[in-house]
């Protein structure tokens, strides 16, 4: 079971890390630096079944700050010692409260076991897979190989992705050409203060120009556009971008359905729909809506999802003509443009 400690303090860090390192199944790996692009490294690098956070004092942007490390690494939070911070009332954070940092305190080793045994009792199935996407099934999909597809068919490519996003996104603009004809919009459930960085780290990794979309710009081929973190992201029918400062949807701002239903709208059969792994159901009807205007859409197979949630919506509601991996993703785009 692979397990990241995230600490402020080195000392306390530490701590933790040499107890829970005394359980032979427990695979452990300690992070002093708060840094976002280490972090997004880590993601990149490694799947995690639990994050740590020892928490020593006060966290800028804590509830932000969660909610980013559980976009990007798509497990369980255990909050050590954050009582007296606000955090958000989720089923993925788990808060265990006066936790004593001090290994001489008498209820260490008391916290410590309970620690322990959560996270035994907690055990999720093996995600060894998700770092490791060409070696993953085809899944459920209608096809089992990437299709020839006319190229000049498509002008753009629209995707939407929650939690476990971040590393699915990676893989895939690290290993689509830099030279891809059309341009690509993407909506990332993130809170906003975190996307700039993140955005740079997918940049440096990728042959493709990756940026924040601005509104009124126009999309160019090669380029990818996301959606900022406080504002909806629609397509016009001549490619422009328009942000919309508008209420959230499915509770989240910005929201894949924004998307999805514009470029159904806007660019019907000339456009491919891809819905990635993540919680609720963000987008999945929209993508029903493409595959209904003539859309070429794909949904992430469950094998490699962090959470089969907006892709498995999608799939029940008959809105995927294809089912696949990471891998086959690349393939099939690559496919489609002439890339192989």
């Amino acid at each position: 079971m692979n397990i990241l400690i995230i600490a402020q303090s080195m000392v306390y860090g530490t701590v933790i890390e040499q107890s829970l390192k005394k359980e032979k199944d427990f695979n452990v790996s300690l992070s002093f630096n708060k840094d976002q692009l280490v972090l997004n490294q880590l993601s990149a690098k490694h799947t995690f079944d639990f994050v740590v956070f020892v928490v020593s004092k006060e966290v800028e942007d804590f509830a932000d700050r969660l909610h980013f490390l559980h976009q990007l690494f798509g497990c369980s939070i255990l909050l050590l010692n954050a009582e007296n911070l606000k955090a958000p009332r989720d089923s993925w954070l788990v808060p265990f409260p006066n936790f004593p940092l001090n290994p001489t305190d008498e209820n260490f080793l008391t916290k410590t076991r309970e620690l322990i045994q959560y996270i035994k009792n907690n055990q999720v199935k093996d995600t060894s897979h998700l770092n490791n996407f060409d070696k993953t099934p085809a899944g459920d999909g209608t096809l089992s190989k990437p299709t020839s597809i006319h190229k000049n068919q498509f002008e753009l490519i629209a995707i939407g992705a929650s939690t476990g996003g971040p590393q699915i996104l990676n893989y895939l603009f690290k290993n689509l050409p830099g030279d891809l004809p059309v341009p690509i919009v993407v909506v990332q459930h993130m809170p906003v203060n975190f996307i700039p960085l993140f955005i740079e780290w997918l940049d440096a990794e990728s042959p493709l120009h990756i940026q924040i979309a601005r509104d009124g710009e126009k999309t160019q081929p090669g380029h990818v556009y996301f959606a900022p973190g406080d504002h909806h992201m629609t397509i016009s029918r001549n490619g422009r971008i328009k942000l919309i400062d508008a209420p959230p949807v499915h509770s989240v701002k910005p929201a894949v359905s924004y998307l999805f239903k514009s470029v159904a709208e806007a660019l019907g059969p000339r456009a491919i729909g891809i819905l990635l792994t993540g919680m609720g159901k963000d987008g999945a009807e929209e993508l029903a809506l493409m595959k209904q205007k003539g859309a070429l859409t794909i949904a992430q197979n469950k094998e490699s999802c962090v959470v089969f949630g907006m892709p498995g919506v999608a799939i029940k509601l008959d809105a995927a003509q294809f089912i696949f991996s990471p891998e086959q993703i690349v393939e099939q785009i690559k496919t489609i443009f002439n890339k192989s």
